[in-house]
């Protein structure tokens, strides 16, 4: 169903967003542990990166459907926050021109 199908998105989409956040940590457990030829200084330590990377996943999937919630009565007032957040970008992205802040 739509809710399978929502799952697997947000998974997908977190992935995507994560990866470059926790790769550097899941690559230095396990560089640490393969220099160092002992498995056992390891072994806590995926453990607990598991556990880092379970926790935020399992609060998202709970509260999934009290923001879902929230976000439908917001949807009302869609056209402000349209703007406002179009304002916020055009706003950045003029002082970014201005300033010089541009990498091309």
């Amino acid at each position: 169903g739509e809710g399978r199908i929502g799952g697997l998105v947000l998974g997908l989409a977190l992935g995507v967003v994560w990866v470059p956040c926790v790769g550097p940590f899941l690559s230095s457990i396990l560089t640490m542990v393969g220099t160092s030829g002992q498995l056992v200084p390891g072994v806590p330590l995926l453990g607990l990166y598991a556990l880092g990377l379970a926790i935020p996943m399992l609060i998202v999937a709970y509260s999934s459907h009290l923001v879902q919630r929230k976000l439908q009565a917001l949807a009302r007032h869609e056209a402000v926050f349209r703007y406002v957040s179009g304002s916020v970008l055009l706003a950045f992205g003029l002082y970014s021109l201005i300033h010089g802040n541009v990498a091309f």
